[in-house]
């Protein structure tokens, strides 16, 4: 931060500008220091004991535990480029006049800024008490460096709020990151008392909570459903709380059985802490920049100057609030796309389906969901000024239009005879459509008095034309209201369908949602780690020596006899759950074979009610 003077300009240099080397060479090292304790699985895993290894700062894929410490160290890892950038956009470039040199440093400060970060990823991710420690203490420095930063070069009071309001939310994630991780460090040092074990790895469950719940309501009956959300309902009605519940689930509602991806939440948490700075330089911008040029330049009495600061202040506001709805839009919307593809239905993003002109290759949808997170953060920042930007203009020529009427007078002078000419046409063919044209007064689809029809048809042909020019005008102004509004919006392309594929907005978000289908679907995943499971059983089984291979030859005679007698009882049950899988799939029992293993005709209806025979049959054998 400078400060200034008449005689001598001196530089402040607060603590986090000083320290910010000494930090990113101790995150280096922390990080080097943890790829040590980690252990190699491929590369020459014998060297070294397998270490080093390669360790990650976070999953972003299908890891759904610990989101919002993630997005908080998202935060603070996307604070200090986002302003950076802002203001060199703002107030001009600094440093080297050569381009290609000021794109590369703003590329290794990027990368500077990762690693600064990396620690805290890291610490959260590695579930231990050595980790734990490292990010309790990363925490705790940093946040004192914060602390330090806002009350360093002697700031005067108004300074000192607008230091502490953009300071805000790196303080808040801070503090969040250190209560999280002193919890958690607590936390590992009873376990670790308990077992007299100490160990560094990422944790990994058999099964997330939300993937049982989904397969549970994907095997529940429609009735059953609807029972239970009843039931849910009845409860929230009940006493305040609940009618504040009913009221917020106007605007959204949850779900059993889904859960929101890390990456969706840290870049959701990043795009409202982007927007709120973009609205405190905002504001600061009328202050000291526009305000003072507009008083200089005595285009504006002082009454007026101050209407436009209210509508300047009053557009930041209505557009902040704007994009704080728009959050749970996306993230239902998400959503209802990602349990839509879930099921196989392609009707909410059509693009999503394979085969199509939308369709690319695996390659570039990779490259396309990793894309998703910058780019919803920056279209949310640009969506926030467009919006503002429409505000102010709209909010500002009304204010203008109030204080001088005679710029009300002359539109409407101008106007009122067009509309009112093109509201007589309209009215006219509508009551001639209705009750002249068609059959029992408009209720059926069916023209009548036609002679009349084809003479109103050739007169209306040159009115309409007059009508199309106002209505081509009423398109172009639909068509950017609309585009400004879901600009921020990445499920909706602002393009029509036939071209959407030109949007890299929607094309990374199709990416995105084509990359969790793939690799986060609950009936797969769950699917696969029941294998995994089942073989892991039979390893140990195998392992310890409980089955008939190291048995004597009557245990073994009595586990073969055993086995069958088992296999025998499961045999009916399995037709009964093949018979329960088939009814509940219809798509599945064209995909079934006959008993010769010849495929059966795709339109040949197939039997149910044999399989249900055979299981009774099998049942009472």
């Amino acid at each position: 931060m400078e400060t200034t003077s008449e005689t001598v300009t001196e530089t402040c240099q607060a603590p986090y500008e000083r320290s910010f080397y000494y930090i990113l060479s101790l995150s280096i090292i922390v990080t080097a220091l943890l790829s040590l304790l980690q252990k190699r699985k491929r590369l020459w895993p014998g060297r070294f004991d397998g270490r080093p290894g390669i360790i990650y700062p976070v999953n972003l894929l299908d890891d759904r535990r610990n989101r919002l410490a993630y997005a908080a160290a998202f935060v603070l890892a996307s604070t200090g480029p986002v302003t950076e950038l802002t203001l060199e956009i703002l107030f001009g470039e600094s440093g080297s006049s050569n381009p290609f040199v000021r794109v590369a440093y703003r590329i290794l400060k990027v990368l500077m800024y990762s690693l600064y970060y990396y620690p805290l990823f890291a610490a959260v991710t590695m579930k231990s008490i050595v980790t734990f420690a490292i990010g309790m203490a990363y925490s705790f420095i940093l946040l004192g460096l914060d602390i330090a930063d806002i009350f360093s070069c002697n700031k005067d009071r108004e300074d000192l709020t607008y230091e502490f309001l953009f300071e805000l939310p790196v303080l808040i994630c801070l503090l969040y990151l250190a209560a999280i991780f002193s919890y958690k460090f607590v936390k590992a040092i009873m376990k670790t008392v308990r077992t007299r074990k100490l160990e560094i790895k990422v944790e990994e469950q058999a099964f997330d909570e939300y993937q049982l719940r989904h397969l549970r309501m994907l095997l529940l009956s429609g009735r059953r459903l609807q029972e239970m959300s009843v039931v849910e309902d009845t409860d929230d009605s009940i006493g305040r709380l609940g009618r504040i519940k009913q009221i917020l689930r106007r605007f959204y509602r949850p779900r059993q059985g889904f859960k929101y991806s890390t990456r969706l939440i840290s870049t959701m948490v990043v795009s409202i802490t982007a927007v709120y700075i973009i609205l405190l330089m905002l504001i600061l911008i009328w202050q000291y920049l526009f305000g003072p040029i507009l008083e200089l330049s005595e285009l504006f009495s002082a009454h007026t100057m101050y209407v436009l600061e209210v509508c300047w202040k009053l557009s930041l506001a209505i557009g902040f609030l704007i994009f704080v709805f728009t959050i749970p839009l996306i993230l239902q919307g998400y959503r209802e796309n990602m349990l839509s593809v879930f099921k196989g239905d392609h009707s909410l993003v059509a693009a999503v389906a394979e085969n199509t002109s939308f369709s690319i290759t695996p390659a570039m949808r990779v490259v396309s969901a990793s894309r998703y997170a910058g780019f919803q953060v920056a279209y949310a920042v640009f969506g926030f000024l467009i919006h503002f930007t429409v505000l102010f203009a709209i909010t500002g020529f009304m204010s203008l239009a109030i204080l001088n009427p005679d710029i009300l007078k002359s539109i409407a002078s101008w106007a009122w005879p067009v509309l009112l000419i093109g509201l007589a046409i309209t009215l006219v063919q509508y009551l001639l459509a209705r009750f002249v044209f068609l059959q029992d007064r408009g209720r059926v689809f069916a023209l009548d008095n036609r002679r009349l029809f084809h003479n109103c048809s050739f007169f209306a042909f040159l009115y309409n034309i007059y009508l199309g020019f106002f209505s081509s005008l009423m398109r172009l102004f639909k068509g950017v209201f609309f585009g400004a509004l879901l600009f921020p919006r990445l499920d909706h392309s602002v393009l029509p369908r036939a071209v959407e594929r030109f949007d890299p907005g929607f094309r990374a978000y199709v990416g995105f949602l084509q990359l969790e289908n793939a690799h986060t679907h609950p009936v797969l995943v769950s699917f696969c780690r029941l294998l995994l499971l089942s073989r892991q059983v039979d390893d140990k089984e195998v392992t310890k020596g409980e089955g008939p291979i190291n048995a004597t030859t009557e245990d073994a005679q009595g586990a073969s006899k055993s086995t069958g007698h088992d296999r025998c009882r499961s045999l009916p049950r399995n037709r009964w759950f093949l018979a329960f899988t088939l009814i509940r799939n219809p798509g599945l029992q064209q995909l079934r074979h006959s008993r010769d293993r010849r495929p059966r005709p795709r339109d040949e209806d197939f039997d149910i009610d044999q399989i249900v025979i055979e299981g009774i049959g099998s049942t009472m054998s």
